[in-house]
């Protein structure tokens, strides 16, 4: 304690507190000691008078004149401990006892690096600190470790281990009293007095572990008595306690009874208690009692120490990193390791444990948490810490185990390292150990011709544990699954604490940027200490980090590819880079599994979620060779299996790694040209009945026509747009689907000719789309292209010109051109359609178009009946829920409509809702034109609110899926402002009519028949409100 209050640092000739050696002097030149003795003072005093005898001849110590202590123990070097003993005049003495963490820290500091035998001195007072010192060195082994390696004995001059031998509520006062006098603090009376049962406690609990490390003890106590003031003893005492040391003036302070433990070697001194630490010279019987039991001891500590080793080993901790300040979450995983890991938890067995995850999903620190609770647990525990990632690292460090455990011939050129260091920590000498072997991930080392397998120890007295990317090694070491722990990433939470615990409290860090960085490094720990670290070092805000994270692959991979060397208390393992720790798995799995690197190399190119296994079996692979690549790549963490098994999820960062990886070997393009036949072979061109197996196609073929946005020169990839596009179409994503033709219809001309078939029929199909985008006069222009093309090439009826003429009639239809469309459409129904059958059901399906006009002329009768008809074949054909069945039951809800058969149609809507809802979706286009019909018929039968509810639901999907402008948007937008005039609420239908004809203008033109009917619906409205002037101005 160095706070500069009073006490023995500010006494004329003082040491200064802390340990101080006081032989042999600075001045002597040879210092062949080789044991070191420590005095420590007691209750209000200090050092050097403590040990001072003071006559007329002059001043004695016993512990520094030449002919004393040095003499009698000439190997030794001797120190004072010196402690602030008045400071403590009015502390409590828990306090008082606190000192005896002071003392460890000062021994640790002082003789830390002698490792030699000790023996400490100690009077008074200044023996329960000790006493309580070595209590906690035993008892706290590795944080203050030298008390409980290397003290061989103690001698006790006049300690109270049980106070005094006055009455009890006196004993203290009488201790206390006598050495302070009238400065007597009556505050550490009574709390002594409090704390006395724990006091004996603390006595009865020293002299066990004396006894349990056998250490060498002696006890002397005083025989004289010291004069006592009556003062002191009076204030506030009993009546009692008056009447017993009224008229006594000498007391022993410290009896035999006080100052001896049982069973202890004990020896009363010719002395007062003030005398026990003085003797006049080398003469003194005293001394000569006190000598002769430290050289007994000074004799006896080599034999005492060696059967202290003998029966508790010597506690090892070597940890390449220090704990991680940092740390947080994972406690579910903490609390799961700490109840397997320590050595004690497999009584019969060495007990294995495995930690498996991914490369830099925080193995290793988990690892470093695990071994320090450990630790904590048990601090009888050695840890001893090795690095596999080569066959050298582990050799040496295997070695220097051995050195720890002073292996015989460990240092011998030709040392069997494998058999010492396994037969020493197989031997009941080496006490419990845990062995954590970090980054067990090459199975060559293991398994191969170093077989580093058969270097591992095995002793019920130990633990293993492993770190590994690849479980098969946990598999192969005979590892059960209930002691493989898998680590699970971080919690959005856990990551965004992580990584600013380790930025300075004003960085520039909004929580928004932070938790986006964390999503994008898919909370990878080790990702996310590269993030902390450039952040720190660069003093860059969180949101230039992410937006470097954000511009592309090759910048990310750049951001990962820096180490984190120079933290302090990190290894040269721990501060890899992301892609330099996954490189090292990457050749592996090159060297040993060829076909799983050709699988990664392939899947790096797909999207992340639901990769199907099925689409690897179509290259002609066996499928056990197949199962045994997942299952490699499965064991490095690399994937992840679904719960089905048909699927797996790949890790986002390592196909942005293993790309790169590709790149930087030249193999790019070879690699997105294999996947891209792979795929082109494997999707299935999009139909109703195989929606299942398509759709989960779908983002995988998307995604690697992406990697591949200038590279349409070849039928592999034309192949895969078409599907995709198909796809797209099928499931209302009509403005994908357009750029997906054009990109064809580009590559098709380049490839294969611009009048070419393939060429043609992708012109069709992005006519059609256009045609559902609204988009009329563009869809008109390219098929009245196609068709021209058509009819020269192809004889007359040909199946491909019929279907370019029946998208044209859909065009004209939406455009409103119904008599050149229904000209148009009956010369598409040739003789070839019969009567039954198939081509029957598609003539009549191909009529709706045709039929829909009929309700507007009159002839709504007939449409109902071919409708039903259609209807009637479809059910026997198709399913229930086939797009064509659909589309024929919101026909005939129509038609329904129009005939004023309101039940009949909401009965027929319903349905028809409720199955597109279902597949393919709320939001399709089909489903909400079916609302749109709903809302119409309710409206119809008076329910205005349930009306209005459907449209206005209806209309809000319509323009964040098709755009506010779409004609079907602005067809929604009409219908709804006619449902508010139908209900007499002329204000918003005439706002609503307002900006539906605003965009009907500018997207259909004014004289559009679609345009006109709105205009003339508005005029109604502002005819109803009197609004004559606003109806000649605006119309």
């Amino acid at each position: 304690m160095e706070d500069g209050s009073a006490g023995p640092a500010n006494v004329p000739g003082a040491h200064p507190r802390g340990l101080h050696q006081v032989w042999p002097t600075t001045h002597q030149a040879k210092d062949d000691t080789t044991i070191d003795i420590i005095a420590i003072h007691g209750l209000e005093t200090e050092s050097p008078r403590t040990w001072e005898w003071r006559g007329k001849d002059g001043i004695v110590n016993w512990l520094t004149d030449e002919n004393m202590l040095p003499a009698k123990v000439p190997t030794a070097r001797i120190y004072t401990y010196n402690w602030n003993s008045r400071y403590f005049r009015d502390a409590p003495v828990q306090t008082l006892l606190g000192h005896s963490d002071s003392l460890l820290k000062s021994i640790d500091r002082g003789l830390g690096l002698l490792r030699r035998p000790l023996i400490c001195i100690a009077s008074c007072f200044g023996g329960l600190i000790l006493a309580k010192a070595i209590q906690m060195s035993c008892e706290a082994e590795n944080e203050h470790p030298y008390l409980r390696q290397y003290l061989v004995g103690v001698i006790f001059l006049a300690t109270p281990f049980r106070g005094s031998d006055a009455a009890a509520q006196a004993q203290w006062q009488v201790f206390v009293g006598g050495i302070m006098g009238r400065q007597t603090s009556q505050e550490l009376v009574e709390d002594l007095n409090r704390e006395d049962k724990h006091l004996k406690e603390l006595t009865q609990s020293f002299a066990e572990t004396a006894n349990r490390i056998h250490l060498g003890l002696y006890c002397f106590y005083e025989t004289l008595p010291s004069e006592i003031l009556k003062a002191v003893l009076m204030p506030g005492r009993l009546l009692e306690l008056v009447q017993v040391i009224q008229s006594k003036t000498r007391k022993l302070l410290v009896t035999q009874n006080s100052a001896c433990l049982d069973g202890v070697p004990r020896q009363g001194l010719e002395a007062t208690h003030s005398g026990m630490n003085k003797f006049r010279g080398p003469a003194d019987a005293n001394f000569k009692h006190v000598a002769a039991n430290v050289q007994q001891l000074a004799l006896q500590a080599c034999a005492i120490l060696d059967q202290r080793n003998k029966e508790f080993p010597r506690v090892h901790f070597t940890m390449p990193v220090d704990r991680n300040e940092h740390f947080v979450g994972r406690n579910d995983m903490l609390t799961w390791l700490c109840e397997r890991v320590p050595p004690a938890k497999g009584k019969d067995r060495c007990q294995r444990t495995a930690i498996h995850g991914l490369g830099g999903i925080g193995k290793t620190q988990l690892a470093v948490e695990a071994a320090y609770r450990t630790r904590d647990q048990d601090p009888e525990c050695s840890i001893f810490w090795v690095s596999m990632v080569t066959a050298n690292t582990f050799k040496t460090t295997y070695q220097d185990i051995g050195r720890k455990l002073q292996v015989p011939g460990i240092n011998e050129d030709k040392a069997d390292i494998k058999i010492l260091v396994k037969g020493a920590l197989a031997d009941a000498a080496a006490g419990r150990w845990l062995l954590v072997l970090d980054n067990v991930d090459d199975c060559e080392l293991l398994f191969g011709e170093e077989r580093l397998c058969e270097w591992l120890p095995s002793s019920y007295r130990g633990s293993i544990l492993i770190t590994t990317r690849f479980e098969e090694i946990c598999i192969k070491l005979g590892l059960a699954r209930a002691n493989i722990l898998t680590v699970s990433e971080l919690t959005n939470e856990e990551a965004a604490k992580m990584l600013t615990a380790q930025l300075r409290a004003n960085h520039p860090c909004n929580p928004d940027d932070v938790m986006a960085i964390c999503q994008l490094l898919t909370n990878l720990p080790l990702a996310l200490n590269q993030a902390a670290f450039y952040l720190a070092t660069t003093g860059v805000s969180a949101a230039k980090y992410l937006r470097y994270c954000q511009e592309s692959d090759q910048r990310l991979v750049q951001l990962l590819g820096h180490d984190t060397d120079g933290q302090e208390g990190r290894s040269q393992e721990v501060s890899k880079a992301v892609t330099t720790t996954w490189l090292i798995s990457f050749n592996h799995i090159a060297r040993d599994r060829p076909l799983a690197a050709q699988l990664l190399s392939t899947v790096a190119w797909l999207v992340e979620k639901d990769v199907p296994i099925a689409l690897f079996l179509q290259q002609g692979l066996d499928e056990i060779d197949l199962d045994r690549a997942v299952g490699t790549l499965r064991n490095y963490a690399f994937i992840t299996l679904r719960e089905d098994a048909t699927s797996f999820d790949v890790h986002r960062l390592v196909q942005i790694v293993t790309r790169n990886w590709l790149r930087e070997q030249s193999e790019e393009s070879h690699w997105i040209g294999r996947v891209i036949g792979l795929l082109a072979n494997g999707y299935p061109f999009p139909r109703f009945e195989n929606r299942e197996v398509w759709q989960r196609y779908l983002p995988h073929a998307t995604r690697v026509a992406g990697y591949a946005a200038d590279g349409f020169e070849n039928v592999d990839c034309l192949v895969l747009l078409s599907h995709i596009a198909e796809s797209s179409f099928f499931l209302g994503n009509y403005v994908e689907t357009e750029k997906t033709y054009r990109k064809m219809i580009d590559g098709a001309t380049r490839q294969l000719g611009a009048h070419h078939g393939a060429t043609m029929m992708v012109m069709n199909n992005l006519a059609t789309v256009l045609s559902c985008l609204g988009q009329y006069t563009e869809a008109e222009e390219l098929e009245r292209q196609v068709l021209a093309i058509r009819i020269e090439q192809l004889v007359e009826n040909h199946p491909a010109t019929l279907s370019g003429m029946k998208i044209l009639t859909t065009v004209l239809s939406g455009q409103g051109d119904i008599l050149e469309a229904i000209q148009l459409l009956r010369q598409t129904i040739t003789p070839q359609h019969q009567v039954g059958g198939k081509d029957y059901l598609e003539t009549l399906t191909s009529m709706q178009n045709l039929v829909l006009t009929w309700h507007g002329m009159g002839r709504a009768t007939d449409a109902q009946h071919l409708l039903q008809l259609i209807l009637d074949l479809q059910g026997q054909q198709l399913e229930a829920d086939d797009p064509d069945t659909l589309l024929s039951m919101q026909s005939l809800a129509l038609v329904f409509l129009e005939q004023r058969k309101y039940d009949e149609a909401e009965q027929l809507c319903r349905k028809t809702v409720d199955l597109l809802r279902q597949r393919p979706g709320a939001d399709h286009p089909d489903t909400l034109a079916s609302m749109v019909l709903l809302a119409q018929v309710t409206s119809k039968q008076g329910r205005s609110s349930e009306a209005m509810l459907i449209f206005r639901q209806t209309l809000d999907l319509m323009r964040q899926r098709l755009g506010p402008d779409h004609p079907v948007t602005l067809v929604t937008m009409h219908y709804f402002a006619l449902a508010y005039a139908n209900h007499s609420e002329y204000f918003e239908a005439e706002q609503l009519f307002r900006e539906t004809l605003h965009l009907k203008r500018l997207r259909l033109g004014a004289v559009h028949k679609s345009t006109l009917n709105t205009q003339r619906h508005l005029a109604r409205v502002l005819h109803k409100q009197g609004k004559l002037e606003d109806l000649e101005s605006d119309l």
